[in-house]
This record gives structure tokens, sequence and C-alpha cells, in this order.
């Protein structure tokens, strides 16, 4: 009721799964809110551990249709492989059933940003068994099998996201990307993630850009206070510390005839059909540069021993 008052409609992820069961009984629950005065709801979908969320915007040219994955994922550190499948169904299910112009993916990753599966499967599409190492808590997890499956065994997506919070703040071990804290000085950096999809090599598609993002303190002091004392507390009812972040629409200039409004159902099912087999090799060497390019190294004299070897 409160944030109705305030102008915010939402949805609840309340069915175990299933687009609009109205099943009820979920132990797992996330919520997406928007302006009614901007957005109208089109479509959603709740699935075990995420939301689909499709909402139209009403005041921009063109009137976009914004897709949000509200993220809770598998909470066992152990579990690399469930937490990728959990995106790799949702992402999935979006690109194949909904229509949509940009994607927001966000919530508890349950996994740091970085160089775990979760975040190296976003960011490269796919989770490669060879070429970077992929670690979760501190253990290389490539080769990792949960049953019959292993990270490298998962479809890749098909879309171009980018994490809203740089990498460093995770590499660096920044205080100011805190995001969990559970007992006095223990803490967990980069744990809540906001990502987006961004077709730069595409100048004629609506796409999003970040205009800021927000820090989980307002203050040294209160991230010391918050660090020595633990969470939640009575001044924040939950372990974790809020983020966020501001986009906007970035749409091709005015006039341009050639605008490709196409939603990304449309263009993700085109790439889905990508043949490799059909490419030219002048197609093969750009698709191998935009890879090794995703590719992070810990130095350059990796990126050249791998380049000589290649």
């Amino acid at each position: 009721p409160s944030l109705a008052n305030l102008g915010y409609d939402g949805l609840r992820q309340d069915a175990k799964r299933g687009r609009k069961t109205g099943k009820r009984g979920h132990t797992y629950g996330v919520a997406t809110f928007w302006r009614r005065n901007r957005f109208t709801l089109k479509d959603y979908s709740c699935r075990s551990r995420t939301l689909i969320t499709t909402i139209e915007d009403e005041l921009c040219d063109h009137k976009p249709i914004l897709a949000i994955i509200n993220c809770h994922l598998e909470g066992n550190p152990k579990k690399s492989v469930t937490r990728v499948r959990q995106l790799h169904h949702t992402l999935e299910e979006l690109s194949s059933e909904f229509s949509h112009h940009g994607v927001i993916v966000a919530g508890d990753m349950n996994c740091q940003l970085g160089k775990s599966a979760c975040s190296t499967y976003l960011e490269m599409g796919c989770c490669p068994s060879t070429v970077i190492d992929i670690r979760e808590w501190g253990e290389i997890v490539n080769d990792l099998h949960e049953g019959d499956y292993c990270l490298a065994d998962i479809p890749p997506h098909p879309y171009d996201l980018h994490s809203v919070y740089p990498m460093e703040l995770v590499e660096e071990q920044s205080v100011d990307y805190i995001t969990f804290v559970n007992t006095p000085n223990s803490f967990v950096i980069g744990l809540d993630q906001i990502w987006f999809h961004n077709d730069d090599k595409n100048s004629l598609s609506i796409n999003m850009q970040v205009v800021g993002f927000k820090k989980a303190f307002h203050s040294s002091e209160q991230r010391q206070q918050i660090l020595e004392n633990g969470l939640p507390s009575k001044y924040h009812p939950s372990d974790h510390m809020p983020i966020g972040c501001v986009f906007e629409w970035s749409l091709p200039e005015e006039g341009n005839n050639t605008i490709n409004t196409n939603d990304l159902c449309t263009r993700c099912q085109n790439k889905k059909e990508l043949n490799l087999t059909n490419m030219t090799q002048e197609e093969l060497v750009d698709k191998a540069t935009e890879l090794l390019g995703a590719c992070t190294f810990n130095a350059p004299s990796e990126r050249s021993e791998f380049e000589f070897v290649s």
C-alpha cells in the first residue's frame, strides 16, 4: 500500500512455476515495481528463482518494452552449475516468448561479480571450459559437475550483457561495493548485481545506457557502523545493502528512417539460428576477435601467450 500511494504498481513472485498461473506457496519471493504514470505492464512469468516482468515505456518515442529479470539465485556456494542453469532457463524463456527492446538482470546472485560462473555466463554468453579460469569462492570451477551437467554444457544466451558496477570494484576489494553483511566484520563484495543489454555495435537499434549508479553506503561513518554491528539492524531490516542505478534509452537520431524497431525476441531468434559453418572466413575471424576481446587475462603476457598458441 505504501508504494501504491507513491504511484507504483508491482508484481511479487508468488508462483513456483508458470506464466500467470496464480499458484501460491513459493518460499522465495522477489518483487518488481514500476511507476504507473510511465510504464504499463505487458507480461510476466514466475520461475523457481526468478521473476520476468515486461513493461512498456509510454513516455518514450517508439514506446520500447523493458524486460526485467529479478533474481534470487541458488544459495548453496557449491552449486555454481545450478545458478547458471537458472539464468539460462530464464533468459531462454525471455528471448523466446516475450516482446522486448531492453533487458535488465538484477538481484541476489549468491556469487560475486567478476570471475564467478554467473558473471562469466552473463558477460560472455557462455561458460567456456578453457581460455579463462572461472572462480567461485576461491576455487576454480570450470570442470565442476552437478549430476549430468557441467558449466560448459549449458547453452549460450543471445544477449550482450554488461555489468552496471565495474568489475574493478570487486578485483580491488572496494569496500564501496559491499552488498552483504552478516555478523560483525563478515561481509561479501558484489553479491547483489545489476546487468543490462546494450548492443553497442548496432547504432540503429534501441539500446540502454547507464547514467549513474548508487553506492551501497552514503558515508564512511555509516559503513563503519554497519560493519562493526552487522545486519540486520533496526535501521536496516535486511542483511543486504541496497544498490541501484539510473538508465536512459539510447535511441537512434530523429529522422533516421533505418531505425531497427524489431524487438529483441526477434533478433535473439535470428542470433540463435546463426550457423558458424555457413560463415565466411572474414566473419569467423570477426567472431573470434569478438570472443577474444571478452576474455579476461591477468597480465599482458598471458594474452600474448594465448594469441601465440592460437
